[in-house]
């Protein structure tokens, strides 16, 4: 087993305490690696991610080389799978798989918007205890 890494997510720096003022994703990566954490879990969101265009993953890309930062996993944005159409749903995984390709991503992380009862299909309350 290799030596165990340290990241974080950098919504913790978006939302929250920081909703008014987020603290900027370069100032976040250079106190990160000042502290010694080797990487971390990245918030797709603005203004982090100001799109999710190839240039735009590039920069976020070049910013977490040249800081020698690594990357977890991802937190992206997900349509409600209780609203959106089948082909939404999957242009939006399609869009955040090339976010976790661009910057070197195992992961890509799902949060659910919407209570587990509410998706089509998904299991009952019962079901979920």
């Amino acid at each position: 087993m290799g030596k165990k890494k340290i990241s974080i997510g950098t919504w913790a720096f978006i939302w929250g305490g920081y909703k008014e003022e987020p603290i900027p994703f370069a100032t976040v990566l250079d106190t990160l690696k000042k502290y010694g954490y080797d990487g971390i879990e990245f918030g797709a969101f603005a203004p982090h991610l100001e799109s999710n265009t190839d240039s735009e993953r590039k920069k976020v890309a070049k910013m977490l080389k040249d800081r020698g930062l690594g990357v977890s996993g991802i937190a992206a944005p997900f349509p409600s799978p209780s609203t959106a159409t089948k082909a939404e749903y999957l242009a939006a995984v399609a869009a955040n798989l090339d976010i976790c390709e661009a910057i070197g991503s195992p992961k890509l992380r799902v949060d659910m918007v919407d209570n587990p009862t509410k998706i089509p299909g998904a299991l009952t309350h019962v079901e979920c205890v």
